[in-house]
């Protein structure tokens, strides 16, 4: 039997399903994009990357941003703060998952909501506003309407948030940002 002390059932449960369905919801759902993530929260789905990071399964972690998007994009349109304090707790600079976050919040939010004057000082991480800041450098905050910033939250290309499976082969985990030392890899020929 494998003990996993550390691992939320609920948590577990998902990724059992997801090992034998590749989906996230009961296999007896409807099968479409809105259905698929109706069991899931945001944080359930982050915490479903972070699960897929500890142990190195780039398919879940990819599975997982997917789930977040469409989680956010159908029923979680804003983030509370407490969220965005947890995802950085749970994750390090530069992860997939958190530039997937400051994406949302670069064409999702108003500047103000982030940085005006109604928004306290400490709010939000102190990593989260710089990332969010080098963000708007260099591609700007998206200023249009709210349903003009939500078409192009739709269209946005997730394969720039995935992690490709050679990451994982190199042994890194992208949670702890080295080389976990199971095993080195030799040169071949």
């Amino acid at each position: 039997m494998v003990e996993l002390p550390d691992e939320d059932v609920k948590i577990f449960e998902l990724f059992a399903r997801w090992i034998y369905f590749y989906k996230f919801h009961r296999p007896d759902e409807r099968d479409d994009e809105s259905q698929s993530c109706d069991s899931l929260s945001l944080w359930d789905a982050s915490r479903l990357w972070v699960f897929g990071d500890k142990r190195k399964i780039p398919d879940l972690m990819n599975a997982a941003i997917d789930a977040w998007y469409h989680v956010r994009k159908i029923r979680e349109p804003s983030l509370p703060v407490s969220f965005v304090g947890l995802l950085y707790a749970n994750t390090v600079d530069g992860s997939p998952l958190r530039k997937l976050v400051i994406e949302s919040f670069a064409v999702l939010a108003t500047f103000d909501s982030c940085f005006g004057e109604k928004s306290r000082p400490g709010r939000y991480p102190e990593d989260f506003l710089c990332e969010l800041l080098l963000r708007i450098s260099k591609g700007g905050l998206c200023t249009g309407t709210l349903i003009e910033r939500a078409a192009i939250w739709k269209n946005l290309d997730l394969s720039q948030f995935y992690v490709p499976a050679e990451v994982m082969l190199e042994n890194k985990s992208l949670l702890h940002g080295q080389d976990s030392g199971d095993t080195k890899k030799e040169p071949v020929g």
